[in-house]
């Protein structure tokens, strides 16, 4: 009898997992190694007494119908559609989120409001006789809304969670607006013609006891199609043993070493430097220096519970003054009512970090304490009125696409392409910006072309599909 194709799979994030499903449904053999003693990566929700907290407001919302399918019958009954109410802090006035023209008119004054029109038509006038193509992610912003929208609603804020947006890509822009242009929006409120494309929801979904739910039922799943699937938590790839540009076997933290044939493929969602460092052969130079190069952000998330039954109405509010030290403050008990204890709610205030940023206990009870006054000082909270506060570190956040991010990515990904039964994917491995659906959709991707078959080296194009999804805010 024929032994199974084995599928190895690096990371029990969502991307790792669903790819894992889909191979266990191929008839892959599966074995999933996980460092943490729980699944998810980013998307694992951490429970604290009665509360159970989400690593960020992690709504569920894609134009991807296959992806929110795939989700929707993970969940079952537990995914619920809530209604999205987003706002952002603007001096002292909310505006809502994405900010519309309506708001605009209705909350400016009309001296700033003139200025902000002008500087648009003056960007849109330009832009009819300009030829070459934005390369940076202010140069974006300025050549399509104008440099006075720019400085007055985006640089403060890109530059509290990315760093100096002049330094950042055109791409990271490209895939976080998908506000409407200006013909739309003149469709839109003058004549009131509908946008025939998605550029904002009013309803999301989320899982009722958080975002745990995903991760662990793709575990079950992948263990009841196998006698031989398994799912190692706390557990890591000491040593991945190479020859002749392929993966012949990986020697895990708990003593096992499991061999490769020639069948076998390794599927890695593990931070690429991560990866590096457990192969059995240093990296070439060239790759070692672009590595080098690629950029992440952390994040430290400062949990706030409060004893009383509700803070705000909004799901979550952007905070774009570098005066807070949070960027986005989110009331989990809005995204789901179940999560949090009755006559309780909990709010999480998301502070984007550079990578060498490392709080010891001290600084962080530091900065528990002025997000905690910022928001009493605006009025948001009594202070009075906190029970609790927590905070966790999240590593390798956010990929940052600053200008020469896709020279660094395509020179690390070539070489481990050079290996025949490996795959790098996901926010990590693939240096990929995407949410929960995104995660999804690369994961079955990278499995229907694995189990069809199909010749390597046609993955390096076949990938270039990760690079086109849009956040829908």
């Amino acid at each position: 009898m024929a032994m199974a194709k084995k599928a190895i799979i690096l990371g029990g994030g969502i991307t790792g997992l669903t790819a894992g499903f889909k191979l266990a449904e191929a008839g892959y053999e599966i074995v999933v190694i996980e460092k943490e003693d729980q699944l998810g990566g980013q998307a694992r929700t951490i429970k604290r007494g009665g509360y159970y907290l989400d690593l960020g407001a992690h709504k569920i919302f894609t134009v991807m119908q296959h992806a929110h399918d795939f989700l929707a019958d993970l969940a079952g009954d537990d995914l619920l559609t809530r209604p999205k109410k987003g706002r952002i802090r603007y001096g002292d006035v909310y505006l809502p989120f994405p900010v519309g023209v309506k708001d605009m008119l209705r909350e400016l004054p009309f001296a700033k409001l003139a200025y902000l029109t002008m500087s648009l038509m003056k960007a849109k006038l330009l832009g009819l006789f300009r030829r070459k193509d934005p390369k940076t992610y202010e140069e974006w912003f300025v050549i399509n809304y104008g440099r006075g929208i720019y400085q007055e609603f985006v640089q403060e804020a890109t530059e509290k969670i990315w760093g100096v947006a002049s330094n950042l890509s055109a791409d990271l822009a490209k895939r976080r607006v998908t506000s409407p242009n200006l013909w739309e929006l003149i469709k839109q409120t003058v004549f009131g013609i509908k946008i025939d494309r998605v550029t904002s929801t009013d309803i999301f979904y989320y899982p009722k006891y958080g975002c745990q739910v995903f991760p662990d039922r793709l575990a079950e799943r992948i263990v009841a199609l196998g006698d031989n699937n398994r799912v190692l938590l706390s557990t890591t790839a000491e040593n991945i043993v190479t020859r002749d540009h392929r993966i012949r076997a990986l020697q895990l933290s708990n003593g096992e070493t499991i061999d490769l044939d020639e069948d076998d493929v390794v599927i890695s969602s593990i931070p690429k430097r991560s990866f590096a460092r457990l192969m059995d052969q240093p990296l070439p130079g060239d790759v070692e220096y672009h590595l080098m190069l690629l950029r992440e952000r952390n994040m430290l998330l400062i949990y706030i519970m409060l004893d009383q039954e509700q803070v705000m109405e909004d799901n979550w509010i952007f905070f774009p003054e570098a005066k807070f030290p949070f960027n986005r403050l989110f009331e989990q008990k809005n995204c789901s009512p179940f999560m949090v204890p009755e006559g309780k709610t909990m709010l999480c205030a998301e502070m984007t970090c550079h990578v060498d940023q490392h709080f010891n206990q001290a600084s962080r009870d530091y900065i528990v304490q002025k997000a905690v006054q910022s928001l009493h000082d605006i009025g948001l909270i009594d202070k009075a009125r906190v029970c609790d506060t927590h905070t966790i570190y999240l590593e390798h956040a956010y990929p940052l696409w600053d200008v020469s991010y896709k020279e660094h990515v395509d020179k690390v990904m070539g070489y481990l392409d050079s290996f025949d039964n490996l795959y790098t994917v996901g926010r990590q491995g693939g240096f990929v910006y995407g949410g929960i659906a995104d995660c999804v959709d690369i994961g079955l991707v990278t499995a229907k072309f694995i189990s069809d078959g199909r010749r390597r080296e046609e993955w390096p194009k076949e990938r270039t599909r990760f690079d086109d999804y849009v956040v829908v805010d």
